[in-house]
């Protein structure tokens, strides 16, 4: 018994430890995602960013009159833009006319913000939405550390492939911690002991769920022991319902509960649960 436990603490450790990884991993995580989030967020929808050379798509609403691309105007505040409407289209959501063009900065072309503004020629009163701010770039590096998210500007860390560096990394945390955790749970049961997992209060009693079952001798209206991290006994419970693996007991008075985290039979149902340790043991021997 004593090297079960011995091995049990080592265990518990070792769980601990993957637990303040995973909980790192998992706070990296959500900054990122909050980061990148944010930088949506601030972005407007009417603003592009460009590296000179490189040819974009943009899309717009139609302005209130006009129907087709011939009807359409674009004031181009750069000669050295180059931009072509190619299209009129339906919007997916709405169902709304639009445009759809293209915009090419030349590569000689100076760093900077410039601004394109859509129109008809048939008088429609002008739309702020249809005034297009394109901030031209040198390369692809300024562009990152003029445009995106906090992390991407100032760190390069973007969010594709933080993502898929950490949350492989964390499934297999969560894995370790599942495995760990059902090693120490065997553990346990040795013992006739088992770790609450669930607190929950009703009325004016407290319930508590552990993995301890008919497996191990446990049966309703039995006593168990309310022990606290060190082992030291805080209060008693009574079982109201059990199944095979896991049982459910309640504390008549919650006021007093006292933070305990581990369920034990009691010295007479121990010797009940070994025993029938060991039947079960001899029956799956007899079976190979």
């Amino acid at each position: 018994m004593g090297d079960t436990a011995m091995d049990r603490q080592v265990w518990m450790v070792w769980r601990q430890r993957i637990g303040v990884i995973g909980a790192i991993l998992f706070f990296l995580i959500a900054i990122v995602l909050i980061d990148h989030l944010i930088s949506r967020f601030l972005v407007k929808g009417s603003e592009f960013h460009v590296v000179r050379g490189e040819t974009v798509f943009l899309t717009g609403p139609m302005p209130e009159q006009a129907s087709t691309i011939n009807q359409l105007t674009a004031q181009v505040s750069s000669s050295d833009i180059q931009f072509e409407f190619q299209e009129v289209f339906r919007g997916y959501m709405l169902g709304n006319a639009m445009w759809r063009a293209t915009v090419q900065p030349s590569v000689e072309m100076d760093s900077g913000t410039y601004r394109i503004r859509i129109g008809d020629k048939l008088g429609s009163a002008h739309h702020p939405g249809l005034d297009v701010i394109v901030h031209v770039y040198p390369d692809e590096l300024s562009r990152k550390k003029g445009h995106g998210s906090y992390l991407e500007r100032m760190w390069g860390i973007s969010i594709k492939p933080a993502l898929m560096l950490m949350m492989p990394m964390l499934l297999v945390i969560l894995g370790c911690n599942y495995l760990l955790s059902c090693k120490i749970a065997k553990l346990f049961a040795q013992e006739g002991k088992a770790e609450i997992y669930m607190k929950k209060k009703q009325a004016d009693e407290l319930h508590v769920a552990f993995s301890l079952g008919t497996r191990q001798g446990v049966s309703v209206g039995q006593a168990i022991d309310i022990l606290d991290q060190r082992e030291i006994k805080m209060d008693e419970a009574i079982v109201i319902s059990v199944n095979e693996t896991d049982a459910i007991a309640r504390i008549p008075s919650p006021l007093a509960w006292q933070g305990g985290g581990i369920a034990r039979l009691k010295r007479e149902e121990l010797l009940t649960s070994l025993r029938l340790s060991l039947s079960d043991s001899s029956v799956q021997e007899d079976n190979t």
